[in-house]
């Protein structure tokens, strides 16, 4: 087997071959947001120790490039400042205020938030100047979302991850490389667990809607069909509910937002879903687990002096009460990332609750551990960025010529924010959210490019159309 840097090494010079060679061909805009996007293929756990920091491939070739793009003649940065550029940079001002609190200023804490929240972010926008590169785009994103699709599928019937057998075995860190549900393998992919596989490519699936609608020829559209239903079976390869339930809330938010008639339904949907989840969340978990033959594999946990049932699915509430205590005396600036990194969290005020929190697995919930991190404000902040990108999503959906697309970010964005209720916002599809969320901001000031295809017109707009071919 390679050692794990000397791959990281081979990664690292072989893209930045590739986004040298796209920058003399195609300028920094397009080198910089396919390069990044190819990253997206590698295994999260190839790093290389520097600094004291476990940096991945994609970080590494995302310096690489935004240095390039920089650096170039050609590099614009295109200004002004939008609503999600406001929040980003005030949830990555909280993670260093957060960390200077708790532990003192150090020279590495805003180079720390500035690659885990912005160096991703900025990716994204700085690669957008007009709509023609998010139609060159979507060919790149499409391709990585079907390999890492058929590479899921692949490792759920067969037992065996291609990933794994180029890069090597991913490290058991919490969660075994064999788990198994219905009698199939859960796929994991490039991440370090499947549900973070599953979001991943939630993450990349609305491209496939930019690949349909940009296509001038029928077989476009094809691929962009098959593509689609290709990453739907990869998201269902993961066996895990909460990426196939936020999958089925992306989609009826894009019907909601192309269908008028749908608007009202999906709304009246959506309350009673709250209303049930909130009044029976026990009877619900419990359906869950029938739903994945969990039933039999409860055990019990002390939680408050009392017995309690422990499964997979109830352990996103017990977190409620194993954390209740240092959820309230969390503050302003929470307990930072030191304390918060790892598991169990090294806080305080779980003396009362210290058995139940060493039968969780992780703290299954990234509000809760985005309030343990950075307090009241950092939550607060975290909150109003999904939002940002859920309202930008929608309202750019009714004016651009790739309508379709950021609709379906608008949807992949409101599952995300749900799915987020049961586990935490990691580095494995972090990155990707990120980066798609730049992508979003870019396009909202960006001019939309006069629509050259007719296929792609209403009736009227195709009449007015031909009018001013005939005027020409």
């Amino acid at each position: 087997m390679l050692n794990p840097q000397l791959i990281w090494v081979t990664a690292v010079c072989l893209f930045s071959v590739v986004w040298l060679i796209l920058l003399l061909r195609q300028g920094p805009h397009r080198a910089l947001g396919i390069v990044v996007v190819l990253t997206f293929l590698m295994p999260v756990w190839v790093k290389m120790p520097i600094l004291g920091q476990d940096i991945s491939c994609r970080t590494a070739i995302a310096i690489v490039a935004m240095v390039g793009f920089c650096l170039h003649r050609d590099g614009k940065i295109v200004t002004p400042l939008t609503l999600l550029d406001l929040c980003m940079v005030m949830v990555c001002v909280l993670d260093g205020v957060s960390d200077v609190v708790v532990d003192g200023w150090s020279w590495a804490t805003p180079v720390k938030a500035y690659g885990q929240w912005i160096l991703p972010y900025v990716a994204g926008r700085f690669a957008m100047r007009d709509t023609d590169d998010l139609k060159s785009l979507a060919p790149w994103v499409v391709g990585v979302l079907v390999v890492l699709s058929l590479c899921g599928l692949l490792e759920s019937v067969s037992g065996v991850n291609p990933i794994e057998f180029v890069f090597g075995n991913r490290p058991v860190d919490g969660f075994t490389r064999n788990a198994s549900r219905l009698g199939l393998k859960r796929a994991f992919g490039n991440t370090m667990h499947p549900m973070f596989f599953g979001i991943l490519l939630l993450a990349l699936i609305p491209w496939c809607w930019a690949l349909m609608r940009s296509s001038i020829s029928g077989a476009g559209r094809a691929i962009g069909v098959a593509a689609f239903l290709t990453a739907i079976g990869g998201i269902c390869s993961t066996i895990s509910r909460g990426p196939v339930l936020a999958l089925a809330i992306a989609l009826l938010v894009m019907g909601a937002l192309w269908l008028r008639r749908l608007r009202w339904p999906m709304a009246l949907a959506t309350i009673s879903g709250i209303v049930i989840l909130a009044v029976f969340p026990t009877q619900m978990l419990n359906l869950l687990e029938v739903v994945v033959n969990e039933e039999d594999r409860k055990s019990l946990v002390e939680v408050d002096g009392q017995a309690a049932e422990f499964s997979s699915a109830k352990s996103r509430l017990l977190i409620f009460s194993a954390y209740g205590d240092a959820l309230r005396h969390a503050g302003l600036t929470g307990y930072g990332s030191k304390k918060t990194t790892g598991f169990p969290p090294n806080i305080p005020y779980l003396q009362n609750t210290r058995h139940t929190v060493d039968r969780l697995r992780n703290v299954d919930n990234a509000y809760v551990l985005f309030t343990l991190r950075f307090g009241y404000l950092g939550v607060f902040a975290f909150i109003l960025l999904l939002l940002a990108g859920i309202i930008t999503a929608a309202k750019v959906s009714r004016d651009t010529e790739l309508n379709n697309l950021f609709a379906a970010i608008c949807g992949s964005l409101v599952g995300l924010a749900a799915v987020l209720l049961s586990v935490w916002f990691c580095y494995d599809f972090g990155f990707t959210v990120l980066w798609t969320m730049g992508v979003l901001s870019g396009k909202t000031i960006l001019p939309d490019r006069t629509v050259s295809d007719p296929m792609h017109l209403s009736d009227k707009a195709r009449q007015r159309f031909s009018a001013t071919l005939k005027r020409t």
